[in-house]
């Protein structure tokens, strides 16, 4: 039995709150490896209901701000959180026709000083590699605090390898800085800086099939990673080519050689050759591969754990997994913390954002408008 499966098996039996249904899902598409050719279950899913016309001018109504009156912010709640983003792109162009206003500053002028649903209405009307842009940008700008190497490292996990050129093509349109020359004027930590700068300029090939994957070269990759580990720190150049270049299923199987030829798991090498901050970014990269979901929920739990909830990362990866994969990560959160992502979510937030990210997550509220 593999460790992983062992892993598995002991959270099973401390848990067992979880849905068998939810535990024998996640268990099956963590043993397939979480192929790119498995598609992910969505919260979100298209409104039947759906009609364009009607619903700017409903929105319009409902987010109004007039004497004596509140705007209805459940209402408003319910109509975003039950269309999909494609959907709500069409109202964001058809609002800007009809009524010269952008549609997400106009809702958001109706969130009655709400600041982080504010936040989340803007995500929810913004497209998803623009999100990334927009959050990468605020992460390395904000003033008001420090930057978070996670998120950063996150954000260029989650890009898509043949949109990253049009990542850092929209960044540079839009904040007239190219990425990387952000990164070179803003992160001071050297170590952080370089992989930084290494992941923006650097591209994962095209996923394969398991069936495709290469196990002769996953041997010669796991020696060389193997036979280099004590000068990852000084000369880290293969371990980054490995991790950042090769495809996700392939890359699983140079994992398995690694443990096989050195006895111990590529992570826990990583705790003894590299410094922390840089060890930190490169076990992201490990996790992100071996189980994207588990990681997602990994940095949900981050975001709410301890004094303060940070908003930014709660939105970003409800407001874009909810319509890909986020059915998986709220499984794999509830596998690590015995308690539901939904749950969870209401404890660490109030008021119409509590109400927005639920219903993201799956919630969805009796009453559809």
């Amino acid at each position: 039995m593999t460790r992983e499966v062992r892993n598995i098996s002991d959270t099973l039996q401390l848990y067992s709150s979880v849905s068998i249904f939810a535990i024998f899902a996640y268990l099956i598409t963590h043993l397939l490896l979480n192929s790119a050719s498995i598609s992910g279950t969505p919260t979100i899913k298209p409104y039947d209901k759906f009609d364009l016309e009607k619903d700017i001018e409903k929105l319009h109504e409902v987010a109004k701000k007039v004497p004596n009156r509140a705007p209805d912010g459940d209402t408003m709640v319910r109509m975003v959180c039950h269309r999909t983003r494609d959907q709500r792109m069409q109202m964001k162009k058809a609002f800007k026709d009809k009524f010269d206003q952008d549609i997400a500053s106009y809702c958001g002028g109706a969130a009655d000083g709400e600041i982080s649903l504010e936040d989340l209405l803007v995500d929810c009307f913004t497209s998803v590699l623009e999100i990334y842009v927009f959050h990468f940008y605020w992460e390395l700008d904000y003033m008001f605090k420090s930057i978070d190497k996670h998120s950063l490292v996150e954000i260029l996990l989650s890009v898509p390898p043949q949109e990253k050129e049009k990542f850092v093509s929209i960044y540079n349109e839009t904040y007239r800085i190219t990425p990387d020359q952000h990164v070179k004027d803003k992160v001071k930590d050297p170590e952080v800086h370089d992989l930084i700068l290494r992941m923006l300029s650097k591209n994962r090939k095209p996923d394969i099939t398991p069936d495709k994957i290469d196990w002769e070269l996953a041997k010669k990759e796991a020696t060389i990673l193997n036979e280099g580990r004590k000068k990852w720190k000084e000369t880290p150049e293969e371990l980054e080519r490995i991790l950042l270049e090769t495809p996700i299923q392939q890359l699983n199987a140079t994992f398995v050689e690694f443990q096989k030829v050195n006895g111990k798991e590529i992570d826990e090498v990583m705790k003894k050759k590299l410094g922390r901050d840089l060890r930190e970014c490169y076990k992201a990269m490990v996790h992100f591969v071996k189980d994207k979901y588990d990681y997602y929920a990994g940095r949900l739990h981050y975001a709410m754990k301890g004094c303060g909830t940070q908003d930014h990362v709660l939105n970003r990866i409800v407001s874009i997994h909810c319509e890909d994969d986020l059915k998986e990560i709220a499984t794999a959160f509830q596998l690590n913390t015995a308690d539901s992502l939904i749950d969870a979510i209401a404890a660490d937030t109030t008021l119409h954002h509590e109400m927005l990210l639920t219903c993201l997550a799956g919630k969805h509220t009796v009453k559809e408008c």
